[in-house]
């Protein structure tokens, strides 16, 4: 049993790395700056090794030389991997000056550095061949013939290779490169002062996983307080961490510097435009600590997975900053042998979650540093082990005093114990210093210090599929098909067949006529006189008899002859008398003579064919007409259009999506699937119907599928607001809240838009304080209202909103003060919870603005509440708002709720609709506004609840009393109460306005308003508004309708054209042919009359007011009577 074997599985990766041979070749342009003739050799330096010296050579000026010098690192296990990934290969270039008699050793002085970037071999590189420039102080300087200043440095041949890559495949995949870019502490604590600064060190520290349950501490030293008034403290490049023989540019990491990334794009805090000019004062004219360094880890496969892992669990990773003091110096230059002291111990928190988004590797940002506590940093980081200070693992560990406690108080705490003091003073002494540590920590707060970091992967910790991937999945559930070809049957078939053979026996004739008259045509004898022409004919039929050619023809043409018969004559071909078989036998010698000579055309003809006519309804007049059906809720005859359009065009994707989405309209979710997955199987890049496919599939909680489709999507339109938005609300359903959040902010961004975008720029060559230019300032209101309050901490995600289930149920009330208060019960914006908002503001008002009169509240009632409205509108002048004031400035573009909201009302998508309302809502940082209401009001109508879709617009206009778009609204409301009268006030207000509302919306109001006219027997008007509408956009529907208003101003030849017009548009309207009729038996035209009203009751007509006015009319006329129909 003491030997028993368990047997388990453990996967272990060996590392076997070879030596790393570094080989120095020739250097060109090397000088001296004391003599011609020197002597020199080279050095090269890996970390804290030296790897050896070449051997002197003499070089002679304008000479190039050669060191011919070969070393190596001898390299074993992952800790060696981790030192190639962080330092480079110093390279040194040494003069050896005369010796002095009176020195014991020789003297030498560097001529040039450079750094050798050992990166490439852990990514698979073998070899690297380097022409380096050497960095040196005496280089000399030449001008060009065009006067420009160029360095000419001296110039050394590197060769770095491997016997084999370090890597292989395997591990290459599964490893990464961990990088941490500090650049400085800002805003720090004012008592750290300038002439303090030698006396102190600043270091920063981070723990990087290196399996499930264990970490390694990544320590950052030696950055150093800077003034304004600096060389270093606007410098842009980024250092290597670790090269203490490293001097001027050799220390700078080549082809690095730091980027300039507008706020929108940082992932930290202080990226709001509020933010702008507290930024930009402390990053360019306050002391700051500065390190612009680099550190790059190397991450095994196994701590690559840990840290993902850890990732996953908890996105918050501790960086810790403090201040050590500096040994002073004693007598005689020598440092006395103290202990580093910490103080000013903090810590900031990053925001690792965007490094989980698919493709995210970077992540920058500003991060603020708060006091150091143990317990909250594993109550925050919840890591899987107890947590430990790093800064204090690297200071001594025996006798080692409080952390921050100074010297001096731990030497007088010795010395009163040694003296007998009691343990109570003692213990106060303590308590004391602990308190004094707590408040320097708490500097941090006072001052808002934040840490400016960069955390990059090389790569993404979770990879981003590439399209083609994803276009494969999206074939896999809706294979791709080609438009289907039209293809032809019956008549038409057998026509094409007879064209076809017309044309190949066309062909044949003329190679026949060239073999017979081939030789006079290329000699250009060939006569065109009348007997000439004549002779030729009858050469030709004679050659064509003889040689049976003529039967063969007729042979071929035989077949489709045959066919022709059979399909267009087929029910005349039993005749029974010799007059009716001549007859047939006419027409088909006339139909197949002219069928003939139109295959003749197409093959000997040299003009285009003129193009056939346009049909008199396109796809577009009957998708307007669709839309104008579906306001009318005649959804039958909408869907009749829907129909005719992929009938027609059945390879249009865009057809079969605009029938989905009516199938939405009326709740047939099936049907609508269908539609929009025959739209992706035809073009499967069209992005609207993948965010629908997707939405339905979300709703059908077939998750991973519609997450293929949402994710298509983002990647075929990056910059989509919408679509961002609709797969963060999928992300939300789906309760995955690190996507969601992922697809918010993108979402965000893209709406603010890059023309907003704001960049933290020092001013040049001062360092006077600016004031924010009106630009500056602009941009802030503007960006300040998109965003409202989502990152105001670090550690709070953005677009947090636990409160809310689904997107329906944590809608939360909006206090006066901008912050969220108590949730409501419902999605639904209830009408007592927006009176009491409602109240709110005009009370606000009525303390801030004494001078402006509030509004009493609009009452229940359709007339009332627009007389209410008008007469608040004439004691505050037209333009004047209720409640809410729209600041100079304000921005106009809507939030990127409230626009994917908007897409989703008017697809028909309430599900998603209320989510992004629910967002919208939580997001408003000064109360309601406008945008908010109206669409709020558009989602009650979806759902017929009128009341509360009144009470939410009657809000809205207090806002804007010339909001045409509100105002029409309300009218739909009044008109579907059947309060004609509030309704007729309302259209008249909306088309008095001079910015209309948009067409769809102003075509609706044309029709019901002219309706309305009719019905109260205003013919004048309703005549004027249907030409209204038939300028901006013609429909059988508004044709009808200015032909019943002449019909009864007594107009019976405008009656007639309009009507005619609207017949041509729409043939089945049973209404327009029975006025029709009507006219037609007034004008005494019977026979007319009759086939019209044969007609009308052939479609159906039921009207019967047209019925017994049609009656009475014949009646009268003593033609026809509509009973014996």
């Amino acid at each position: 049993d003491r030997f028993s074997i368990r047997t388990s599985r453990v996967f272990v990766i060996i590392i076997i790395m070879p030596k790393i041979q570094i080989s120095l070749r020739l250097c060109n342009n090397l000088q001296s700056s004391r003599s011609d003739n020197f002597t020199c050799f080279s050095r090269v330096e890996f970390g804290q090794r030296l790897l050896g010296d070449s051997p002197r050579v003499e070089v002679k000026r304008g000479e190039n030389l050669d060191f011919n010098f070969t070393t190596h690192i001898n390299c074993s296990g992952s800790q060696n991997l981790d030192d190639i990934a962080c330092n480079p290969v110093l390279v040194s270039v040494l003069e050896v000056l005369p010796k002095d008699k009176k020195a014991k050793e020789e003297k030498t002085n560097v001529l040039g550095q450079t750094c050798v970037d050992l990166l490439p071999l852990l990514n698979g590189e073998d070899r690297l061949q380097l022409n380096q420039k050497l960095h040196c102080s005496n280089s000399s300087v030449l001008v060009n013939t065009q006067g420009t200043v160029e360095e000419d440095l001296p110039e050394l041949n590197i060769e770095v290779s491997v016997p084999e890559p370090i890597l292989s495949e395997e591990q290459l995949q599964n490893s990464n490169i961990f990088s941490i870019r500090v650049r400085s502490l800002y805003s720090i604590p004012e008592s750290w002062h300038i002439s303090s600064s030698p006396s102190f060190t600043y270091t920063l520290a981070l723990p990087l996983q290196n399996s499930k349950s264990s970490h390694r501490s990544i320590v950052i030293p030696n950055g150093l307080l800077l003034a304004p008034s600096d060389a270093s403290y606007h410098s842009t490049n980024w250092r290597w961490l670790n090269l203490p023989s490293a001097m001027g540019e050799a220390i700078n990491i080549p082809e690095k510097s730091v980027k300039l990334c507008s706020l929108q794009e940082e992932n930290g805090v202080l990226n709001t435009p509020e933010d702008e000019n507290f930024r930009t004062v402390s990053q360019h004219q306050k002391p700051c600590v500065a390190w612009n360094v680099e550190r790059r880890c190397w991450l095994s496969p196994e701590a690559n997975a840990a840290l993902l892992n850890q990732l996953s669990k908890c996105a918050v990773w501790p960086v810790e900053v403090g201040r050590y003091s500096v040994p002073s110096a004693g007598g005689k230059g020598k440092v006395k042998e103290e202990d580093p002291v910490l103080s000013y111990h903090g810590v900031s928190y990053l925001n690792f979650a965007p490094l989980l988004y698919p493709g995210v590797n970077l992540i920058v940002g500003a991060f603020f540093v708060h006091p150091f506590n143990e317990s909250d940093i594993s109550e925050k980081t919840q890591f899987p082990h107890i947590y430990h200070s790093l800064l204090q693992e690297n200071t001594p560990a025996v006798g080692r005093p409080p952390t921050g406690m100074k010297k001096a108080a731990v030497k007088k705490m010795a010395s009163s114990l040694r003296m007998g003091e009691s343990g109570s003073q003692a213990d106060f002494h303590a308590e004391a210093q602990i308190q004094e540590t707590k408040s320097e920590a708490h500097a941090y707060l006072d001052s808002k210090s934040y840490l400016y970091v960069e955390i990059e992967f090389q790569n993404p910790l979770i990879p981003k599929r590439p399209t083609s991937i994803l276009a494969q999945r999206i074939s896999e559930y809706i294979p791709p098909r080609s438009p289907l070809p039209k293809t032809l049957g019956g008549t038409e078939r057998a026509i094409s067949e007879f064209h076809s053979k017309t044309a190949s026996i066309t062909n044949i004739l003329l190679q026949q006529y060239r073999g017979l008259f081939g030789e006079e045509l290329l000699k250009n004898e060939l006569s065109y006189s009348k007997e000439a022409t004549d002779e030729r004919r009858h050469k030709l039929l004679f050659h064509l008899n003889s040689t049976g050619t003529y039967h063969a023809f007729k042979e071929q043409l035989k077949q489709a002859v045959v066919q022709i018969v059979r399909e267009k004559y087929l029910d005349r071909i039993e005749c029974k008398t010799e007059d009716e078989l001549h007859q047939l036998l006419s027409e088909l010698y006339t139909f197949l003579t002219d069928h003939m000579h139109q295959g003749l055309k197409k093959v000997l003809a040299l003009d285009d064919p003129a193009p056939p006519p346009p049909n008199a309804l396109d796809c577009n007049m009957m998708k307007n007409f669709a839309t104008e059906a579906e306001g009318r809720e005649d959804y039958d005859l909408a869907d009749y259009y829907y129909k005719e359009c992929i009938a027609r065009e059945s390879h249009v994707a865009s057809h079969w999506y605009d029938y989905g989405v009516f199938c939405l309209l009326i709740r047939d979710l099936d049907k609508s699937e269908q539609c929009f997955k025959e739209a992706v199987s035809l073009d499967q890049k069209f992005v609207p119907a993948l965010l629908l496919y997707g939405m339905i599939c979300c709703l059908g909680e077939r998750y991973s599928e519609a997450e293929e489709f949402f994710e298509m999507a983002t990647t075929m339109d990056a910059t989509n607001v919408i679509a961002w938005t609709m797969r963060g609300l999928y992300y939300e359903h789906a309760a995955n809240v690190i996507y969601r959040d992922m697809c918010y902010n993108e979402a965000c961004k893209l709406n603010l838009g890059e023309t907003e975008a704001i960049y933290i720029v020092g001013p040049s060559k001062t360092t006077a304080p600016q004031q924010p230019t009106a630009m500056a300032q602009s941009k802030a209101s503007i960006a300040s209202k998109q965003m409202g309050a989502h990152q105001a901490h670090e550690l709070a995600v953005p677009f947090q909103v636990d409160g809310i289930k689904s997107g329906v149920n944590g809608l939360h009330n909006m206090e006066e003060s901008g912050e969220l208060a108590e949730s409501v019960t419902s999605v639904h914006v209830s009408t007592v919870a927006l009176d009491k908002h409602s109240e709110e503001v005009q009370e606000s008002n009525e303390t801030n603005d004494p001078g402006d009169q509030p509004t009493k509240q609009l009452e229940n009632s359709s007339t009332s509440s627009i007389k209410s409205a008008l007469s608040v509108q004439k004691e505050m002048g037209d333009g004047g708002a209720v409640g809410h004031k729209q600041e100079a400035g304000e921005s106009l573009k809507e939030s990127a709720f409230l626009q994917t909201a908007s897409y989703l009302l008017d697809v028909h998508a309430l599900k998603f609709a209320e989510m992004a309302l629910a967002h919208e809502l939580t997001s408003l940082s000064r109360g309601l506004n406008r945008g908010y209401l109206v669409a709020q009001a558009r989602l009650h109508l979806e759902k017929k609840e009128i009341q509360n879709a009144k009470s939410c617009l009657q809000k809205a206009i207090t806002f804007n009393f010339q909001d045409s778009v509100a105002w029409s609204l309300l009218g739909h409301c009044c008109y579907l109460e059947g309060d004609m009268d509030s309704a007729k006030d309302a259209y008249e207000r909306t088309i008095s306005y001079v910015n209309p509302p948009p067409l769809p919306l102003l075509h609706a109001v044309y029709i019901r308003l002219a309706e309305i006219y009719l019905k109260c027997n205003d013919y004048e008007k309703a005549k004027e508004m249907y030409l209204h509408a038939c300028r901006k956009n013609p429909s059988s529907v508004t044709w009808k309708g200015v032909g019943i208003a002449c019909f009864k101003l007594g107009d019976l030849a405008q009656a007639e054209d309009a009507l005619c017009e609207a017949n041509v548009l729409n043939n089945l309207d049973p209404v327009v042919w029975g006025y029709l009729a009507m006219i037609c038996v007034k004008t005494q035209r019977p026979v007319e009359g009759e086939q019209a009203l044969k007609f009308a009751l052939k479609v159906g007509l039921r009207d019967k007011e047209i019925i017994t006015e049609l009656d009475k009319d014949m009646k009268l006329s003593g033609d026809i009577k509509t009973n014996s129909y």
